[in-house]
């Protein structure tokens, strides 16, 4: 009895999987089961492999995707992000540029100030956004802007902006240029 359980518990969670998104690959199980049939393990077994293949698929098609992000189009095919925290440490999960370079940022002597360089790319007549990214609750009032630029750096200041007062601090921030 355990055993039927268990057949139909994985039934049930293949034909689940089936009909949440993998009709999109135009799945074919080969075997179909109705109500009271004798199920065979083979059967299950070449249902589940076809489910698989179909997975494995997927995957592969994300994987391409992937490994393509490097063609993201822009005018002159130049996109880059980074997430800096404010140590000046780069988080290499969250920066990308499309020239598969990495970004870089160098801390400035005194507090918050940043040089983020992006090897490869000209950024002049390109477009930067720059957001605070507040890691701790002493930095809730701080704010980071771009202070200047050259042709593959931006410098970075940031300050605490509570009450006006503009005194510089270590604070981190996302950079996404594109051009």
């Amino acid at each position: 009895m355990k055993r039927a359980v268990q057949k139909t518990k994985y039934f049930v969670l293949g034909a689940l999987l089936a009909t949440m998104g993998l009709w999109g690959l135009a799945v074919t199980l080969p075997h179909a089961f109705n109500s009271g049939d004798e199920i065979k393990s083979a059967e299950m077994n070449a249902n589940f492999q076809a489910l698989k293949n179909a997975v494995d698929a997927l995957e592969a098609k994300l994987s391409a995707v992937q490994a393509s992000k490097k063609a993201l189009s822009s005018k002159t095919g130049q996109l880059g992000y980074a997430l800096v925290f404010r140590n000046g440490a780069v988080n290499s999960v969250y920066s990308f540029m499309s020239n598969g370079n990495t970004p870089s940022v160098t801390k400035l002597p005194g507090n918050g100030l940043y040089k983020v360089t992006f090897p490869g790319f000209y950024l002049p007549g390109g477009h930067v956004q720059l957001t605070t990214f507040v890691q701790t609750s002493a930095e809730q009032d701080n704010i980071c802007a771009i202070k200047t630029w050259g042709a593959n750096y931006i410098n970075v200041q940031c300050v605490d902006s509570d009450a006006g007062n503009g005194i510089p601090q270590d604070t981190g921030f996302t950079i996404l240029v594109l051009k």
